[in-house]
């Protein structure tokens, strides 16, 4: 029977084995023994969600929440791995984020900003406008004998999901139905919901009118915000807001006034000429301009969309640049190879580099972008490469990110530097082509002579290549890696712990034999002790020799490694004469 402290260390090896599960630093920092507590403590407190999931008959057992679950909640990596070290999708990133979180700590960094539930779709305005609307129905409730609208039977029969037929509301099945969860879901509901709750509801129709469906995610945020609760308010939630809109005699007013207003009404798209109804509008497209319609297609108007990043369409940006419509489907004269083009050909064209339309400098055509950002001349790196990243650096005057499309479309200050880095880019490899090539981006920083001192201060220590291009963490690593190239010492920088998720600063040879080297720079620290003595047993237990070096060895770190440095050829003979 295997201990449970046990466990969790084989669980924990098991991930550290996973490519880039956790970063060299965290598993440097950690251990395996740290590494296993964090998975223990994911274990032992299982959150909300956890709580809420039941087993799925037939799936796959998660080691780390106990949980059955399908298979596609288990990466590909897990595929082959041992059923004492399976572990699904959503553990791995509580897992991550509790190691993330622990290591900001002990290296006293800042928190990473979370990424909290949405709690509003509103922006200022339009929150105090519906703050202000429930104090006025506070006071004036609206009237109870407030004759209903009645809609032409041809209404009824409208195919879409804008119709007061869609998914049979009309005849009130969900307010009389006792199947299940309808009817436990809508007594559960009724039992807290009030006028307040309803007069949400008014404000979103009122905005929004016949197109109440495409409403309905915001109407349930603002609700849960003023109950102050988090996740679904129900699975079925919808299905009662639709069911209270036929119900409420005012609500269903407005609704239906639009409706039999516009419902066979179209309008015809500015970018092609499209002739589309309205009932056709996606809502979607409707929701992220809050219910106005724009003299767009349905396809350009996701083509719009797509000018604002993931995230941002309810902060702002893009109800205030409804105005913007010609830059982003209008024609313009490219820049770079003085072409006539449009974006609004490109709804639907998804690349390496970049998913959306550009927020600034949209004058540069989709296929300089994608020629400078996707494509390369050549599969190997020159030095002309390099000098084109000096050249970007002194035209942005500021490093240049690893990221070539927020070089250009963020970095770049105006339209005319944005057209040079991109006539730039299209002679140059791809950047993460020189990345692999250089080991880092800091590396291809420093190798083109973006770093006036070849180095970057952090928050810890200095970031710094060594003579023979590896990158060190600190200026004493950099001595040591210096001594060992000056000393011909062959050797691998950031080597892995046999058997351990331990990484190792330098690995050399002594005949068939490896030597591990490290800088203890942190020594005396308590926890850093630790893990020192946790290196040496796992090294001890592999029968491998460890040399260590500390501060003070640093003035005879070649004393210390001449006895690994290759006999000459002369003193060879010397000694063979002898």
């Amino acid at each position: 029977m295997v201990e449970m402290s046990d466990r969790y260390r084989q669980i924990a090896e098991a991930l550290i084995a996973i490519p880039r599960f956790l970063s060299r630093e965290k598993i440097r920092q950690f251990g395996p023994e740290g590494i296993a507590s964090i998975v223990e403590s994911i274990a032992n407190g299982p959150d909300d969600h956890t709580l809420n999931l039941v087993d799925d008959p037939g799936g796959l057992r998660c080691n780390v929440c106990g949980l059955v679950k399908h298979e596609m909640y288990f990466g590909d990596h897990q595929n082959g791995a041992e059923l004492s070290q399976r572990v699904c999708r959503y553990c791995c990133w509580r897992i991550r984020t509790k190691a993330d979180e622990l290591y900001r700590q002990q290296r006293r960094l800042p928190p990473k900003p979370q990424r909290v539930e949405m709690l509003s779709r509103l922006n200022p305005e339009q929150s105090e406008s519906l703050k202000t609307f429930l104090a006025y129905r506070a006071v004036n409730p609206p009237g109870n004998n407030e004759p209903r609208i009645k809609l032409p039977a041809n209404a009824y029969r409208v195919l879409g999901f804008y119709g007061p037929g869609f998914a049979n509301f009309s005849s009130g099945c969900y307010r009389t139905t006792e199947d299940e969860p309808y009817s436990t879901e809508r007594r559960e509901i009724l039992s807290w919901w009030t006028s307040t709750h309803d007069a949400v509801v008014e404000w979103f129709l009122r905005s929004y009118g016949m197109f109440a469906q495409a409403a309905l995610g915001g109407i349930e945020l603002e609700i849960k915000r003023l109950r102050g609760v988090r996740g679904d308010l129900a699975r079925h939630f919808w299905r009662f807001l639709l069911d209270r809109i036929n119900t409420k005699a005012h609500l269903w007013n407005l609704y239906a006034s639009d409706f039999g207003a516009r419902y066979r009404r179209g309008h015809s798209c500015r970018a092609c000429g499209k002739r589309e109804r309205l009932i056709n509008l996606h809502p979607d497209n409707v929701e992220a301009t809050f219910g106005r319609v724009l003299p767009l297609c349905d396809l350009h108007w996701k083509t719009y969309r797509r000018t604002v990043r993931e995230g941002q369409l309810y902060e702002g940006p893009f109800l205030a640049g409804l105005t913007d419509l010609d830059s982003v489907l209008g024609d313009h004269l490219c820049p770079v190879c003085n072409q006539t083009h449009s974006w609004r050909d490109h709804a639907s064209t998804y690349t390496l580099g970049f998913y959306g339309i550009p927020e600034r400098y949209r004058e540069i055509c989709f296929s300089c972008l994608d020629t400078a950002i996707n494509r390369q001349p050549r599969s190997y790196t020159t030095k002309q490469d390099l000098a084109g990243v000096l050249e970007i650096s002194q035209l942005l005057c500021e490093l240049p990110d690893h990221k070539m499309f927020e070089v250009v479309t963020r970095q770049a200050g105006s339209g005319e530097v944005a057209a040079a880095i991109v006539r730039c880019m299209q002679s140059m490899v791809r950047f993460d082509t020189l990345k692999r090539e250089y080991g880092s981006w800091f590396a291809v920083l420093a190798r083109a002579g973006c770093l006036p001192e070849g180095c970057r201060r952090e928050t810890f220590g200095t970031r710094i290549l060594a003579k023979d291009g590896h990158e060190c963490l600190s200026l004493a690593e950099m001595t040591i890696d210096d001594a060992l190239h000056r000393l011909n010492i062959p050797h691998r920088k950031e080597v892995r712990y046999p058997n351990a998720g331990f990484v190792c600063d330098w690995v050399i040879t002594r005949g068939d034999a490896f030597v591990f080297i490290e800088y203890f720079g942190l020594a005396g620290q308590e926890s850093y002790n630790e893990k020192i003595l946790q290196k040496r047993l796992a090294l001890s237990k592999a029968g491998l020799e460890l040399v260590e070096f500390y501060d003070e060895d640093l003035e005879r770190i070649e004393e210390r490694l001449s006895e690994f440095a290759p006999a000459r050829a002369g003193s060879a003979t010397n000694q063979s004469s002898t």
